[in-house]
């Protein structure tokens, strides 16, 4: 029976129970005729049974709703998080191919070489090769073999342009036709002139994709990643068996009509399935299905553990009601005449009744009614201490049953779950908590209960009426009477929801700083490999590259100061050119105040220091009368979407510029790194007037700041 059927009946069981009342109150109920307290308890414990029903049924309907959300978000963000890894483990053979790229030894045709070049280099990629293909997609050489083996002719597998890192391409699963196996490629091309002279054909391995999914999630997920053509690149359960095998058409065709979304389909394994995908950045989906029976098995075990409480507490209601109702009745009526007594401020005898329950109550009656009138003032003077107390708390207090349900509540309470005190008095701790703390909470008050425990402390969640959370901590003990049994808890409520708000966004930046430092990590061991190749000795390399990575961490310090999102241009560079600048009015800056991001932060960073070590050493710095001329300026297209940020530095009165007679490290970060990285072009002049050098920045990377009421700045001088 589905959750529609089962709330239908419902409805129609509460239309019924309503008429039948209207009958009765229309018969007999108004005026109420006499009648036993048998009878009595039978009509009371019919009377509650329907509308303990109906909400049973309501809460399991909610209970149900609010976990296909939890499940549903959960999901989707898990697909985004795999999408994300999918898109990390892709970039690190894109940066080593984009290393390889602009060796001189593939520039010189020294294939040789490059092979034992290549096969250190990918030592950062266990389990990867390389190939080396002619402009003719003919296999030159291959780190599978050794640089003088006869390989196959032609590369065949098919890729396509992804437009990340310069003119990089990523392929579907195929064949390879060096390893014999089923693989994936990152394409890179090496350029000569701006011609593609080679291209470098690195591989994407299915064993370090099925790592990404492997002990992250349920044993009932099922977690796979399949490339532009639907097929499996790894997957978990049966990667082996599935690798390379279609995906399953419910979630193909799902697929083509949306890069990203929540779907039911059925999976391979047969089972209909909540299925989260996201679409990679290069065409690969990431997907994370849980079977439907599993999201619902535990909400039906919830509605027969109700129903069976339900029906067995009505059972016993009505033995007890029955049993109890003759013995009961006269006695009752004595016992009540006696209490309107001592309600009435008069005394009365105890009456030796042959129920030995009555008899202590005739007997606490009498000894009350004596005692009354002396407490009473007494009563009168602890009650007003207390109300002054209660309600002048700063922090939520309640008195709870061990029900659940709020028997005494401040107004302090109100106000933080944003409650009526009568809407509060109406519903119990379980109906404003959240379904994820209720377990732990109840087991943590069976044990109060228990006496195992004498208070305790948690952080949970509440449901304010509008649906919003309130993080509170909770501090709970029992108040027990003189036997040492529980009558009720005392709850106290405080409003914690800034601090978990804050353990949030600490969590946030520690994943935001691990993200960084590994992609500083791969331009860090760039930086290495390209100063070792160009240096001659361990002092010079020392030197060098204590520099550049002091430009790189000035990047950083910047990006930590605006939350790794972005950092100013003018900041960079005044911090980058400070250290190299001659004199006063040797370095001349203007342009309006940009903020960039993190990936152009580093890279721009890197070329205003390697411009600044070049003109220091050879261009317009290296002489008494020379200037610098930077400026930045954001060009208008036809939105901001087609604007673009251009950077120029151009000397001044210094040296004819010069080609040099080879290409080191710095000349390529200024004019093929920096280009790469921000996805932008370099324009790099050697004119005997002085070295001039332009950056376009597309519009993604940078934000134009221009604050209300101001008028934008034109002009920074740093000397």
């Amino acid at each position: 029976m589905t959750i529609d059927q089962i709330s239908t009946k419902a409805k129609t069981g509460v239309r019924r129970s309503r008429r039948v009342l209207k009958r009765l109150r229309r018969r007999w109920i108004f005026p109420l005729p006499a009648m036993s307290v048998g009878r009595l308890s039978g009509l009371l414990v019919l009377a509650s049974t329907l509308p303990m029903l109906a909400l049973t049924l309501f809460m399991y309907q909610r209970m149900w709703t609010d976990v296909q959300q939890a499940a549903r978000s959960s999901l989707m963000t898990n697909a985004r998080a795999l999408a994300a890894l999918v898109d990390n483990e892709i970039d690190t053979p894109l940066a080593v191919a984009a290393t390889l790229s602009n060796s001189v030894l593939l520039q010189n045709g020294d294939l040789k070489s490059f092979h034992r070049s290549a096969k250190q280099a990918l030592e950062y990629l266990p389990g990867s090769f390389l190939d080396l293909l002619s402009p003719s997609r003919q296999i030159l050489l291959s780190t599978l073999y050794e640089s003088d083996a006869v390989l196959p002719v032609v590369y065949k597998p098919e890729s396509r342009q992804t437009g990340t890192i310069g003119k990089s391409r990523v392929s579907d699963l195929v064949t390879s036709p060096t390893a014999k196996r089923t693989v994936a490629f990152v394409e890179y091309p090496v350029l000569k002139d701006g011609v593609p002279i080679y291209t470098l054909a690195i591989t994407l391995e299915p064993s370090h994709f099925l790592e990404l999914l492997q002990n992250k999630f349920t044993a009932d997920s099922v977690v796979a990643i399949v490339d532009r053509n639907h097929r499996f690149v790894a997957r978990i359960p049966a990667h082996e068996e599935r690798l390379g095998m279609l995906a399953s058409i419910g979630w193909r065709n799902e697929i083509s009509k949306a890069p990203e979304g929540i779907v039911e389909v059925v999976t391979l394994e047969g089972r209909l399935s909540l299925t989260a995908y996201v679409t990679s950045r290069d065409g690969w989906v990431a997907g994370i299905s849980l079977p439907n029976d599993v999201l619902s098995a535990s909400a039906h075990q919830t509605l027969r553990s109700l129903l069976t409480i339900g029906i067995l507490a009505i059972s016993a209601s009505l033995a007890l009601g029955l049993m109890l109702s003759r013995r009961l009745s006269v006695i009752l009526i004595d016992v009540a005449r006696a209490a309107r007594k001592v309600g009435g401020g008069h005394t009365v005898a105890a009456a030796p009744y042959p129920i030995e329950e009555a008899a202590t109550i005739s007997k606490a009656l009498s000894e009350t009614s004596h005692r009354l009138a002396a407490r009473q003032e007494a009563l009168h003077e602890s009650e007003i201490r207390f109300r002054g107390t209660f309600e002048n708390a700063a922090v939520g207090v309640a008195h709870v049953g061990l029900d659940g349900r709020f028997r005494e509540v401040n107004d302090k309470l109100c106000d933080l779950l944003g409650y009526s005190r009568e809407e509060l008095l109406a519903r119990t701790v379980q109906d404003v908590t959240h379904v994820d703390d209720q377990a732990d909470e109840a087991e943590k008050q069976q044990r109060l209960i228990a006496n195992q425990i004498t208070s305790f402390t948690m952080d949970k969640r509440c449901i304010r009426p509008d649906g919003s959370i309130l993080w509170t901590g909770a501090t709970v003990a029992t108040r027990r009477n003189e036997n040492g049994t529980p009558l009720y808890f005392i709850s106290i409520f405080r409003d914690i929801t800034e601090r978990k708000e804050s353990q949030d966004k600490q969590k946030f930046l520690l994943r935001e700083l691990a993200h960084r430092l590994k992609n500083q990590l791969a331009i860090i061991q760039s930086m290495a490999n390209q100063t070792a190749r160009k240096v001659g000795s361990v002092n010079e390399f020392r030197d060098q590259f204590t520099q550049r990575a002091r430009a790189l961490s000035i990047g950083t310090d910047l990006l930590i100061d605006g939350d790794w999102s972005s950092a100013s241009l003018a900041d960079l560079a005044q911090r980058q050119l400070e250290p190299f600048t001659p004199g006063p009015l040797r370095l001349r800056s203007e342009g309006p105040p940009v903020s960039i991001n993190a990936e152009a932060t580093h890279a721009i960073g890197l070329a205003l220091h390697e411009l600044a070590t070049n003109c220091l050493k050879y261009g317009a710095w290296s002489v008494s009368n020379g200037y610098v001329h930077l400026s930045w300026r954001v060009t208008e297209g036809a939105g901001p979407a087609q604007s673009q940020l251009v950077l120029r530095w151009q000397e001044h009165e210094g040296p004819p510029a010069a080609q040099p007679a080879r290409k080191g490290f710095g000349h390529v970060v200024m004019e093929t790194m920096v280009a790469a990285k921000v996805g932008g072009a370099v324009k790099l002049d050697f004119a005997p007037s002085g070295l001039s050098w332009e950056l376009s920045v597309p519009p993604a990377l940078f934000t134009l700041v221009v604050p209300a009421g101001h008028q934008v700045p034109k002009r920074h001088n740093f000397s």
